[in-house]
């Protein structure tokens, strides 16, 4: 059985360690840039991942949303597109075995010359989404830039975004101080291409705890695909895997992920917090991996039940690391509003 993140001080602790001490070139916050120079390509870097219920005030339990984001730090006025031979996929784990149960895969078509693409949004279950060519069903397809009406309630979008990920990245590199006249958020100004997904809760299956993460596939050239990026949630391979593994963490499954890169994890905890034994490590590392972004649909959303657009997740692990007495970056929102309805991410800028 998958151990779940919790809300006691341990794992967010460890976390918020890691985001203070580790350094990072540029934008590698979340999943940024994640990889070592030169990378991915930006339209297969993945930079975060989103699962909630819409709502702000009071929450609509009955339906859930997947945001996918790519195309890092992309500035005002850019317009990248997505690509036309990747495959995107949203994938859940409905029996907690860290296997996909459901793949929700977008592709693309080539950009008409105003860079305009056709989305198509296809559902595979069962073995189907476990396997490289699994047969599906077109849940939706339509122009991107658009909110496109799905079979079964759903309602996809994928286009130019404001990238909702906010932090002080400059004090976290320690060019100032946290919260002193220099705070701002790094990533205020830069968009990002958004893949939405809502479906109805029930749609996912009779278990309400459900494990969610995204890869991204490019063709191999002999029919196949190969892995190039996943993510689960923000930060693990950010921080806690060796710069030689990132790569290799990237094109692997969560159900490996403790055999291959646990003893990685343990080293990195230890290194990162001096009360962390051997044991200590080791039951830290289970629960961080796999790397699932872990949600309990049949409860309200917010992290660490799942992710929400407008959670904020630095202040979360800087408060419980220092027993509020660092309570964050004083960064507490994101640079423009959120949107009530769908996509919900902001337009971008």
């Amino acid at each position: 059985m998958r151990l779940k993140l919790g809300h006691g001080l341990g794992v967010s602790g460890v976390l918020a360690v890691a985001l203070l001490v580790a350094t990072v070139p540029g934008g590698r916050t979340s999943d940024h840039l994640d990889q070592p120079f030169p990378g991915l390509a930006p339209n297969i870097d993945i930079t975060d991942l989103y699962a909630f219920h819409p709502g702000t005030t009071t929450q609509d339990l009955s339906k859930v949303v997947f945001v996918l984001n790519i195309n890092p730090l992309t500035g005002s006025g850019l317009h990248p597109t997505f690509s036309s031979t990747a495959r995107y996929n949203v994938k859940v784990d409905t029996n907690e075995d860290a296997i996909p149960d459901i793949l929700y895969r977008f592709t693309f078509s080539a950009p008409d010359a105003g860079g305009t693409q056709t989305v198509t949004l296809t559902m595979l279950r069962g073995n189907n989404a476990r396997v490289t060519n699994g047969n599906g069903a077109t849940l939706a397809q339509g122009q991107t830039g658009t909110i496109l009406a799905g079979i079964g309630d759903s309602r996809v979008f994928a286009g130019l975004r404001d990238d909702p990920f906010f932090f002080d990245l400059a004090a976290f590199k320690g060019l100032h101080q946290f919260c002193d006249e220099f705070t701002r958020d790094f990533f205020a100004g830069f968009n990002v291409n958004a893949m939405v997904l809502e479906v109805n809760t029930d749609s996912l299956g009779d278990n309400a705890n459900i494990g969610v993460w995204t890869t991204i596939e490019t063709p191999n050239g002999s029919g196949g695909y190969v892995q190039r990026d996943q993510m689960g949630r923000p930060a693990i391979n950010t921080v806690l895997i060796s710069t030689g593994n990132k790569a290799a963490f990237n094109a692997g499954q969560p159900k490996d992920q403790f055999a291959a890169f646990g003893d990685d994890v343990i080293a990195h905890l230890k290194a990162l917090d001096p009360l962390h034994d051997q044991a200590r490590a080791e039951f830290l590392a289970h629960v961080l991996l796999p790397d699932l972004l872990t949600f309990d649909t049949s409860a309200k959303s917010g992290f660490l039940n799942g992710r929400g657009l407008a959670d904020d997740v630095i202040d979360a692990e800087l408060g419980l690391l220092t027993r509020g007495a660092l309570p964050g970056d004083c960064v507490d929102g994101n640079d423009v509003a959120f949107l009530e309805a769908f996509p919900y991410v902001a337009p971008p800028q």
